[in-house]
């Protein structure tokens, strides 16, 4: 029984780790595509620098950084209401936040 039991509590702890390991990894993954996105938005390289931005967006859809420079990224090229839309994202509070 006693085996059971510390087979059991094993399980959920090493489940609790995989869980906080695989959260800490997709966030890595987004801080990656938004270093991606500033090197190419750097060269002016805008449309590649989107992309990268977006893929941030697709792991991390209130990413506030990858949202302004994608946001960036559109004024650069002329479009400026999808500019627009990315600013007022990146500046909108998240839930939980506190207002100011």
């Amino acid at each position: 029984m006693k085996k059971i039991r510390l087979a059991v509590i094993l399980a959920v702890g090493l489940a609790a780790a995989a869980c906080l390991f695989a959260e800490k990894a997709k966030y890595k993954e987004v801080g990656d595509y938004c270093k991606r996105g500033k090197e190419l938005l750097d060269g002016r390289r805008y449309e590649e620098a989107i992309a990268c931005f977006e893929e941030a967006l697709a792991i991390k859809p209130k990413s506030k950084e990858a949202l302004a420079d994608l946001g960036l990224c559109y004024e650069m090229l002329g479009r400026n209401r999808e500019a627009l839309a990315c600013y007022k994202k990146s500046i909108r509070p998240n839930r939980g936040e506190e207002k100011r």
